[in-house]
């Protein structure tokens, strides 16, 4: 396995820990699945054999991460109120001209500590809070790393059976179990919510079509909850055609409407 990302744009500017495209493959990896642990040592012919018991006891000896010791820091935002109120109505305004279809807004937390932040309990606390989703720890020098908790899924490939979903529409979780669901059914009849679906469907449609020998989409989407908000979600899959690979999927996917 390789392991690694790259840029949403990749004409950005690259800094020196995280370059605009990076991929390696481990010396160690370990892997769990169905209750089993796996171990596996990559190296090259011409280096010298790895000590196994080196690594056995380093992992014996490693202290569970739990996220519960860190400090509590306040981040501060960076945009102020209005400068995003105006940022928000520039984009209506060009939807409402049919300049754009679909625009993604965002804003940056920053947090400051006199102490290193240790990712490995950051995103703990991540796995712990979100723990349906796709989880990322990736850290390419000391000092720097990249977290993240995610429920997209960009592409799966296995046996040349291809996965994939359209995740857009958000609306926030109710209180109550007859509240959620009352809100969830207000989502599967919104329009807004619906066409803003639509565009990521159409999107990833028109996308994998040259790629697969066919492609299928559910024909109603249906609801992913976070414990946090709750989306429209359509999964598609599809057939990879044999001459195409995962990465050919994923440099024409990355980035998605979404």
């Amino acid at each position: 396995r390789a392991y690694g990302g790259f840029a949403f744009d990749p004409n950005t500017r690259s800094e020196d820990a995280f370059p605009a495209a990076y991929f390696f493959i481990p010396h160690v990896e370990i892997t769990q699945h169905a209750g089993k642990t796996h171990w596996t040592i990559n190296q090259l012919d011409d280096q010298p054999t790895t000590d196994l018991q080196t690594y056995a006891r380093a992992l014996a000896e490693a202290q569970p991460t739990n996220g519960q010791d860190q400090p509590s820091r306040t981040p501060r935002l960076l945009d102020d109120p209005d400068a995003w109120q105006a940022r928000v109505t520039a984009a209506l305004a060009l939807i409402d001209s049919d300049d754009l279809s679909k625009i993604v807004l965002a804003r940056v937390h920053e947090a400051e500590d006199e102490e290193l932040i240790a990712p490995g309990p950051a995103l703990a606390q991540l796995r712990s809070g979100y723990p349906s989703t796709y989880h990322i720890g990736f850290s390419p020098q000391e000092g720097h790393a990249l977290i993240s908790a995610t429920p997209e899924q960009l592409v799966k490939v296995k046996q040349g059976e291809l996965h994939t979903m359209a995740l857009a529409g958000t609306m926030p979780r109710g209180k109550t179990p007859a509240e959620d669901a009352a809100i969830a059914t207000q989502m599967l009849a919104d329009p807004k919510e619906q066409r803003e679906h639509a565009i990521v469907c159409d999107e990833i449609k028109n996308t994998l079509t040259p790629l697969c020998t066919h492609l299928s989409f559910e024909n109603t989407p249906g609801i992913h909850k976070l414990p946090n908000v709750q989306h429209l979600r359509t999964e598609v899959r599809g057939r990879l055609k044999t001459d195409k690979h995962i990465l050919d999927v994923a440099a024409a996917l990355h980035p998605t409407p979404a």
